[in-house]
């Protein structure tokens, strides 16, 4: 009995050692988590609780995802949402990822993100100039702007940022400072942003 409460007091330190190494790395790496040249900004810009999400477009979990997240922004217009390209399931993601970033250059972004994340099946180059064409990009400018120094540097950063505070899955949010590593529905979403509302 004694061994086993051990036990459970020492995972419970664990967690919570790992919660604030979190914690610290999230506050030390604010400026690449935020800063708009290096992710699309979605909802009130100005919100007291920002969420950053970082997926992929081929998860199945990161499309699951998408509704939350819209549910989220349509009830709380005081939520800023980030939205980080994480391309960890192949080549055919980071080329997802680049087009999406690349798409920012047309005013365009939403519409692919949502679009992207909306296709069944797996995401391959094919599709991805499909749906940009469906979303009215100009398919052959979007293929220029991939090849930007600025594409190329968001995505770079996004990569390096997620390495830094050890995101291995898709999708992951991080809620002000806490970094949660699962799908979250729309309800825990709220509760948690209620939590931290009362906490501050």
């Amino acid at each position: 009995e004694i061994i086993r409460e051990a036990l459970i007091e020492l995972e419970r330190r664990t967690a919570e050692a790992e919660k604030n190494r979190q914690k610290k790395l999230v506050a030390e790496n604010q400026a690449l988590l935020t800063d708009p040249k290096y992710a699309h900004i979605a909802g009130n810009e100005k919100g007291d609780i920002t969420v950053v999400e970082f997926f992929d477009y081929n998860c199945p979990y990161c499309r699951q995802s998408l509704k939350d997240i819209e549910k989220l922004m349509d009830a709380d217009k005081n939520v800023r949402v980030i939205l980080k390209e994480y391309p960890i399931l192949g080549k055919a993601s980071t080329t997802a990822a680049m087009a999406a970033l690349a798409s920012r250059k047309q005013g365009k972004y939403m519409e692919f993100h949502t679009a992207l994340l909306s296709a069944k099946g797996r995401i391959n180059d094919e599709q991805i100039t499909k749906i940009a064409k469906s979303v009215g990009l100009d398919v052959e400018k979007l293929k220029a702007d991939m090849k930007s120094a600025d594409v190329i540097e968001a995505h770079k950063k996004n990569m390096e940022v997620g390495q830094k505070l050890g995101i291995n899955g898709t999708p992951t949010f991080i809620f002000n400072d806490q970094v949660i590593p699962q799908v979250l529905p729309f309800e825990a979403m709220k509760q948690l942003i209620a939590r931290i509302r009362k906490a501050s």
